[in-house]
């Protein structure tokens, strides 16, 4: 699902590409600023995690 979206909102800024996503829906036109602002939450948090727990190095 994470993936699709981001497919289906490529064109979108980075923040906004898990709006089909987070508003359950088929398309990337037309989102409203509260699920805009739900996916920048999503993806923002996401990066910042990814910061805090690196993924440990193989060896």
């Amino acid at each position: 699902m994470v993936r699709d979206s981001f497919q289906r909102c490529a064109k979108r800024p980075l923040g906004e590409r898990l709006a089909v996503y987070a508003a359950g829906g088929t398309s990337c036109k037309d989102m409203s600023e509260e699920t805009l602002k739900k996916s920048r939450y999503r993806v923002m948090k996401s990066l910042w995690l990814m910061k805090q727990r690196p993924q440990p190095k193989a060896d």
